[in-house]
């Protein structure tokens, strides 16, 4: 019993006394995530500006909902008050970074606390290809599309988008991330009289929107495909 004892006082002498850094993440843009996105926080030392800030602890998340809680654990025999620490995040798809901190969160040490709520951004790349571009369309599932009028679509920060048909104008909100994109349901469209061609035109691009999983840039064409990546609309860009 005694020997028991003592090795029970040892285990409480020896156990790590840990501290909590929580809070919550977010962004500001307004769309979905695609399924698998992951949070992973971490709280680092950056005290020291010539070297790479040490880890003291990190954490994963399944993205179930924006913001999302977190909270780290840390043991308090790593941190000296005389130090800095920071919290970071970032969100990622299968391993592709979508979001990420772009500021420093101090924490624990200072005038900090043990709480930050962290507002993360978008990261450039892939996104930013397709905005302020004027994407001709030229194939519906593996049709030639040859018709003039300049039929097509453009993208604008945040998910906003235009386009012409074979005689109307349409306009909305997708979202969109890295590879990733979905188109509304509700596409607004004008109503203007047209041939029966250019009607037909009309319908089978927003039909083909509609299928649209995912995007791909390669210099000036564009493609949107469907799922199992079949292509869907293939686009080139009209200076």
């Amino acid at each position: 019993m005694r020997a028991f004892l003592g090795i029970a006082a040892l285990c409480v002498a020896g156990a790590v006394e840990a501290g909590t850094v929580s809070g919550s993440a977010g962004y500001r843009e307004r769309f979905a995530l695609p399924p698998g996105a992951v949070l992973q926080v971490e709280l680092r030392d950056i005290s020291r500006q010539d070297v790479a800030a040490p880890l003291l602890s990190a954490r994963r998340y399944a993205m179930t909902g924006v913001p999302m809680d977190f909270a780290l654990d840390y043991d308090d025999a790593l941190i000296d008050p005389a130090m800095r620490y920071a919290v970071s995040a970032r969100i990622l798809q299968d391993e592709r970074l979508l979001f990420v901190t772009d500021t420093v969160v101090p924490v624990l040490t200072g005038e900090a606390g043990n709480t930050a709520d962290l507002m993360l951004v978008r990261v450039a790349g892939e996104v930013s290809a397709l905005e302020g571009r004027n994407w001709a369309l030229r194939e519906i599932e593996g049709m030639p599309v040859e018709r003039p009028g300049m039929p097509g679509i453009a993208f604008d920060a945040g998910g906003r988008f235009s386009g012409r048909g074979g005689c109307n104008r349409f306009q909305g909100e997708a979202e969109i991330g890295a590879g990733w994109i979905n188109f509304p349901d509700n596409i607004g469209m004008t109503m203007m009289a047209c041939s029966q061609e250019a009607e037909a035109l009309d319908r089978r691009f927003l039909e083909a929107l509609a299928k649209v999983v995912a995007f791909a840039v390669e210099g000036d064409a564009l493609t949107l495909a469907g799922v199992e990546g079949r292509v869907v609309l293939r686009f080139v860009d009209q200076p």
